[in-house]
This record gives structure tokens, C-alpha cells and sequence, in this order.
């Protein structure tokens, strides 16, 4: 007595309905087997809505998508900024603790400010390091070992740490008609490619104070930003 395996595959798609028959022996090789397919296609006749579920497959991505990066985050959070549990359960507001603030920046669409602080190519100009022994020579202090670990670790501060960088007298030479501190050492090469640098590095704090502040770019200026 010979066994038999019949089996049954259905696609429901929105427009073209798929169904696959197998049917033959456990003994026989299934590229022997008998094989039908049948597609049904409603494009010519009707149109099915599929507004509802395109929505339902992105809510479903983006709930796991946001569930995975928060558990990156948390991660990030503890093992390599080593955040203690006390610290993390530190309220930042009445009804928020460090960590909340923390998993809620993963909930906002779009990118933060914070996205652009690192990318402008004026950073390219000047060595991380060189910037940062011009800067700490004039009493600015700065933690990291590139742009891109500065940036994120002044992104876990307080907003106050931001906004007293941004008061440092290095930035009055920026402004028309003011100097830069005497000790600042530089040919005149040196300091434009100096002043490019601290440009960007000052534009790039005012993000950072923005992605406190504001939260995320408007969907329009994201938009255009990515064309």
C-alpha cells in the first residue's frame, strides 16, 4: 500500500489569488509528483483597497522596529556609557525619569536635529584632536575621540552643559566685529580653517539644544532635506 502526500498552497494577494496543488507518492521524487496551479487576477474587473493593510504591515514594523532599538539603546545605555540604575531612574521632569527620555526619542518619526550634528563637511578640515587641543588651550573642555563620540556624548547631557559651551568667549569671535582669545596661536590659514570648524561645531550644539527643544524636523523640512 502506497502513502500518498497532497498538499495545498493559497496566496490571498490584494489583486492576483494563487493556489499551488502537489499530489504523489513518498516514494516517488516530487519533481514527479502531479503539479496544478490556478491564479485568479481581479485586476481587469475590480480594484481591492489596500490602503487598511498597507497601514496594519508598517504599524506592525515600526512597533518591532522601535521595540529592537530600544533594547539596543538600553544596552548602549548601560554597558558602554555605563548609566547605573539610579541614574537612569533620575526624574528629568515631573512625570519622566532619563530613562523614559531616553526610549521616548526612539518613538518620534523622521530624524532628530541631532542627525545633522556630525555631518557637515567643514568638520573635514581640521582633525578632531587638533580642534580639540585649540579648543581646551582656550579653557573648552571636550570629551571623545572623534566628532561623532563628541556629539553623542553631549547628547546624553543636560541641555544646561550644551548651552554653556555655546557661552564659551570662543564663539564672540565668530560674530562680527569680535576677537578671538590672545592665546589662539594661529597663522592666518590656520585660523580661517579654525573659524570653518568652529562654524559648524557651533551649529552643531544648536541642534543638539533644538533636539531638546523641538523634538524632530517637520515632516516638510524632512522632505526637502532628503531630496
Amino acid at each position: 500500500m502506497q502513502d500518498f502526500v497532497s498538499t495545498v498552497f493559497v496566496d490571498f494577494g490584494a489583486i492576483n489569488t494563487g493556489v499551488v496543488l502537489f499530489h504523489g507518492s513518498k516514494n516517488e521524487e516530487i519533481t514527479n509528483w502531479d503539479r496544478r496551479a490556478f491564479i485568479v487576477s481581479a485586476r481587469k474587473s475590480k480594484t481591492f483597497a489596500m490602503t487598511v493593510r498597507r497601514q496594519k504591515r508598517h504599524h506592525k514594523r515600526n512597533i518591532e522596529r522601535r521595540f529592537m532599538a530600544k533594547r539596543l539603546l538600553r544596552v548602549i545605555v548601560k554597558d558602554v556609557y555605563r548609566f547605573s540604575h539610579d541614574e537612569l531612574n533620575r526624574r528629568v521632569s515631573p512625570n519622566q525619569t532619563l530613562e523614559d527620555f531616553f526610549m521616548g526619542l526612539l518613538n518620534r518619526r523622521g530624524y532628530t536635529y541631532a542627525t545633522d550634528a556630525s555631518s557637515d563637511k567643514n568638520f573635514e578640515l581640521l582633525d578632531f584632536h587638533a580642534f580639540k587641543e585649540i579648543c581646551e588651550n582656550c579653557g573648552m573642555k571636550m570629551d571623545g575621540r572623534s566628532f561623532e563620540e563628541h556629539f553623542a556624548i553631549l547628547s546624553l547631557k543636560s541641555p544646561s552643559v550644551v548651552r554653556e559651551l555655546l557661552g564659551h568667549q570662543l564663539f564672540t569671535g565668530l560674530k562680527q566685529g569680535g576677537s578671538f582669545p590672545q592665546n589662539l596661536e594661529l597663522d592666518t590659514t590656520e585660523l580661517k580653517t579654525f573659524k570653518s570648524v568652529l562654524k559648524a561645531y557651533q551649529k552643531a550644539l544648536e541642534n543638539i539644544i533644538k533636539a531638546v527643544d523641538d523634538g524632530h524636523k517637520t515632516r516638510s523640512t524632512y522632505l526637502k532635506d532628503i531630496k
